[in-house]
């Protein structure tokens, strides 16, 4: 390109799919939009750039020039998902209603299903669909996921928590307040002597210091009986003021005898934690409220997983998940072992 100037530049299919995964493959194809094609444009005023492409991840090139403003955004999916009246040029318009197949002639309704089938939703969606976040998801099914009705809330304000025998709270951990960075998430979880429900998500970019005391507010404001932290990134910083709140050694007013502080070191990938979090929620031994203001963008993530632009929320969610179904929860669980809660 360099030499080169243009009225108008066509970027056709710049990505790989095979490549839309891996972050640095993404960044790489964005920084050469941005420092090497955008500069090319004869007149930044006038000149226009086309970009075609199927949708490939959350943030792909077709999302990073979206997000730059002053695009328009044409998505013709094969099926359409939404009635809509799509402009043409000299007043023209041509109207899709949905569930109406785009080129009928060359892919009938019956040869996309059987494309659905043998190509699974991930790549169906992205390919024929311009989704890149499937509705149910392919590594845990939304539809297959056990829910409660109760409102989240009440089990924290009706009784004083007496409606919970054990809470635990689940935090992936990061240290940065930067608009792009990844977020600090804690999953809280109650057990109610029949199962464990997420009963709140706590989704914040902040520094260590903000960090630690917002992990310590909400520790306090559930009076839970653990916190799980990951070992990285912030994590064992966390985990040190934690242990000393437990032993009493921190300043008074942090003191929390009552709660454990859990070391979490993972020994799979991030897909295999979160491929085997999903018996817990088939089963209904962990179930998700069937509303709380959160859910929208849990479930996007979890079904996006792992195409979606952060994977915070799956990371806490998949980490308590593993650690429920394991020894640690069982000793907590286990009625003959003195577990006495304070007042924080």
């Amino acid at each position: 390109m360099t030499g080169f100037g243009a009225d108008l530049i066509i970027i056709d299919d710049l990505m790989k799919a095979a490549d839309a995964s891996f972050p640095e493959a993404r960044a790489k194809a964005q920084r050469y939009v941005d420092e090497t094609l955008l500069t090319r444009l004869n007149d930044k005023a006038s000149g226009a750039v086309v970009a075609i492409q199927q949708r490939l991840h959350e943030d792909d090139v077709s999302a990073h020039l979206t997000a730059k403003g002053g695009y328009s955004h044409l998505d013709l999916p094969a099926i359409a998902m939404r009635d809509e009246i799509i402009s043409l040029t000299h007043g023209r318009v041509h109207a899709r209603r949905i569930g109406q197949v785009l080129n009928p002639e060359r892919e009938s309704m019956a040869v996309l299903e059987g494309l659905r089938q043998d190509l699974g939703s991930r790549v169906f969606e992205t390919q024929y669909q311009q989704n890149p976040t499937p509705a149910d998801g392919d590594v845990i099914r939304w539809d297959r996921i056990q829910f409660y009705d109760e409102d989240p809330i009440d089990f924290l304000v009706v009784e004083g928590r007496r409606k919970l025998s054990r809470v635990v709270i689940s935090w992936d951990c990061a240290d940065s307040t930067a608009p792009t960075a990844d977020y600090s998430v804690g999953t809280v979880w109650g057990y109610d002597t029949s199962c464990w429900r997420l009963l709140d998500l706590i989704r914040v970019r902040l520094g260590y210091a903000d960090l630690l005391a917002r992990v310590r507010a909400e520790r306090n404001r559930w009076r839970a009986d653990r916190v799980l932290v990951e070992k990285a990134s912030v994590g064992p910083a966390i985990l040190d003021m934690l242990s000393q709140d437990t032993r009493c050694i921190s300043e008074p007013r942090h003191h929390a005898p009552w709660c454990i502080r859990q070391v979490i070191t993972p020994r799979v990938g991030k897909a295999e934690r979160y491929s085997t979090a999903s018996e817990p929620l088939y089963s209904g031994r962990a179930k998700l409220p069937r509303d709380a203001p959160w859910l929208p963008d849990l479930r996007k993530e979890m079904m996006g997983f792992p195409n979606s632009l952060h994977d915070d929320q799956v990371d806490s969610l998949s980490q308590f998940l593993n650690w429920m179904v394991g020894v640690g929860s069982r000793q907590l669980l286990d009625a003959r072992r003195d577990h006495s809660r304070r007042a924080a």
